[in-house]
């Protein structure tokens, strides 16, 4: 009877357990990729993502409220604590934040700023407000983006009508969001970004540039990143970097590249433009749409718009090397240092952060992140896009697609870089990316090997 009485015991902990599990996981993500997420394509554990990070300061220290580069100097990092003062929180959410954003802490190390909100609030107000847009339909269908913006101690959303942004605020308000935590903005939507077929310089035909210079639009082997590309009837895009999945070489490109987005076609694609002697892989891997919950509402979801390109026969890849221009807005590339090497692809941007980018269309630019892991919704191919960063950079257009995004560290070496991720798309004032943690999900390419071979990471 003992025994009995003790089993039954353990029964009702375990089940209680895992009902305790069910409700946590419900109440405490910021976006439910269902049971399924998603088709197993890749390989390896997930890496965790900013939002996981950012939460896990706020775990350590309840104070914490997010953090930003200083925009007039940009050595120091700004940390928002509801009480600076506090001694034993400041110097607790230092150390936390050492321990998850290792790579973001700049030079001049951190300076603490009041916060009127903690990351656990601002989490809380989230659900909520997510919870009451989803009741409106109109509100619904007009949404462009909702964030917890890190950057301005705020819960942000984005809609595509001036008439949506007061609803919006009414709706937040009445279902317990405090006004002074919400900004609701007017919002361009954004598009991906692909060039269209024939379109640029090609390696015969070099216009004004002129024939003394190589540019990102000619032919190279060698393959690097950021050199134009094209998929058989897609137009151009940019090739973006060089990768190692599962022991094959190939590249990486956004998957609305191919021939059809999110489904594996197998497409061929050419450097720099379609023709038979241009012809230097073929594609693999293409991670597909799944279903998750987001604003309450269920969406086809992908977690980064990214395909693998395996190289041809005798086809070869400078690794972990990306087209070093002569400078801002230029094509050409430069002759006294005409390679970026990638030394680092772990690690999360900060509001702030200065990064380059590397396309076909227009050259090097170096766009600011305003946004970090924010959900935005494509009415072009009727996905959400899940947990991307977002830049400040008004001069992408279509053919920059697959742009590679980095981080110049000048470390070990002169011309060293942390790559952050793929550009594929945006709006005329902001370009998205989809950063390496997303790309590396199982859910699209896993484990991949992107650093210069003497690096290895």
């Amino acid at each position: 009877m003992e025994k009995l009485l003790v089993r039954r015991r353990l029964l009702f902990a375990a089940a209680l357990l895992v009902a305790m599990v069910g409700v946590v996981g419900l109440l405490g993500s910021r976006v439910d990729v269902g049971a399924q997420g998603g088709p197993p394509v890749g390989e390896g554990t997930e890496s965790r993502d900013t939002n996981e990070k950012l939460g896990g300061v706020g775990n350590e220290v309840p104070g914490f409220g997010g953090m930003y580069l200083d925009p007039d100097d940009r050595s120091v990092l700004k940390v928002f604590l509801l009480d600076p003062a506090n001694a034993d929180e400041a110097g607790r959410v230092r150390q936390a934040i050492v321990d998850e954003f290792p790579d973001v802490v700049p030079s001049g190390g951190i300076s603490l700023v009041k916060g009127d909100y903690s990351v656990k609030q601002l989490s809380g107000w989230y659900d909520d407000l997510r919870r009451a847009v989803a009741q409106s339909e109109e509100i619904r269908q007009g949404l462009v983006f909702t964030d917890l913006q890190e950057g301005s101690n705020r819960l942000d959303v984005g809609v595509d009508r001036e008439a949506l942004v007061s609803k919006v605020k009414a709706v937040a308000i009445e279902a317990g969001v405090p006004a002074g935590a919400l900004r609701v903005f007017f919002e361009e939507r954004f598009e991906f970004w692909g060039g269209p077929e024939g379109y640029g310089v090609s390696s015969l035909d070099v216009g004004e540039i002129g024939t003394h210079h190589q540019t990102v639009r000619h032919r190279f082997r060698p393959l690097f990143g950021g050199l134009q590309s094209e998929g058989d009837d897609r137009g151009l895009c940019t090739y973006g970097f060089n990768a190692i999945r599962s022991n094959v070489k190939g590249f990486v490109v956004p998957s609305h590249c191919t021939d059809e987005f999110a489904e594996m076609e197998s497409t061929e694609f050419y450097q720099p433009t379609e023709s038979s002697s241009n012809k230097v892989c073929v594609e693999t891997v293409d991670g597909s749409k799944f279903s998750c919950t987001v604003w309450w509402q269920e969406y086809d979801c992908r977690k980064a718009d990214v395909a693998f390109i395996k190289f041809d026969s005798g086809i070869t890849g400078d690794m972990g090397h990306i087209a070093w221009t002569t400078g801002n807005g230029s094509l050409v590339i430069s002759h006294a240092n005409p390679r970026w090497r990638i030394v680092s692809d772990s690690g999360s941007a900060a509001v702030g952060q200065i990064t380059t980018i590397v396309g076909r269309n227009n050259g090097t630019y170096t766009p600011i992140v305003d946004r970090l892991c924010f959900y935005a919704y494509n009415a072009q191919r009727d996905v959400m896009m899940v947990c991307q960063d977002r830049a400040q950079a008004p001069n992408f257009s279509e053919g920059d697609s697959g742009a590679p995004v980095f981080r110049i560290l000048n470390s070990p070496q002169s011309g060293d870089v942390r790559l952050y991720g793929i550009m594929f798309g945006g709006n005329s004032s902001h370009i998205l990316y989809s950063p390496m943690s997303q790309i590396q999900s199982s859910t699209e390419l896993g484990s991949i090997r992107t650093c210069a071979l003497e690096i290895g990471c």
